[in-house]
């Protein structure tokens, strides 16, 4: 059997193919503070290629539901978009203030599951900021066209 894969704060055991083999666990610098009624906040860096935020949203729940299941209280803080990849990078740029505000936002891990169900999976070509639609330029060469917007916004007019 190989070395268990390890990725943000879980391990997978996985066999001489490198399948999966087993349920993930906790790494043990985790497992210490996974204690019953603990609250945690996590917060992962953030990245703009699709296929990478994926695999985030993926390891933030993935490890979440482990450190739930010890009994821990979690919510995610979520960076916002931008030339700042981590938390740290954050702070820097942006200040305490900026963080401390972000920090409020966190939510509790059930909550971002179900945010991540309204989430486009690749960025918007368009994003518009107005009551109704009115006359919608499609943009050149486009082959797929999704709209996201509220009720009574005029999609189907």
């Amino acid at each position: 059997m190989n070395s268990p894969t390890v990725s943000a704060g879980y391990r997978t055991p996985q066999d001489e193919y490198n399948n999966a083999i087993g349920k993930p666990s906790l790494i043990p610098d985790l497992k210490h503070f996974a204690t019953e009624g603990r609250q945690v906040n996590i917060c992962f860096d953030q990245d703009n290629k699709p296929e990478t935020a994926q695999r985030v949203r993926t390891a933030k729940s993935r490890m979440g539901r482990l450190l739930v299941n010890e009994g821990c209280s979690l919510r995610v803080i979520d960076l916002p978009f931008g030339q700042e990849k981590g938390v740290d990078d954050f702070i820097v740029a942006k200040g305490r203030e900026a963080f401390d505000a972000l920090y409020n936002t966190a939510v509790a891990l059930e909550l971002w599951e179900i945010k991540l169900f309204t989430l486009l999976t690749y960025p918007s070509s368009i994003a518009l900021n107005q009551r109704f639609l009115g006359q919608l330029l499609v943009p050149e060469g486009e082959k797929l066209i999704i709209l996201k917007a509220p009720k009574g916004t005029g999609k189907t007019e």
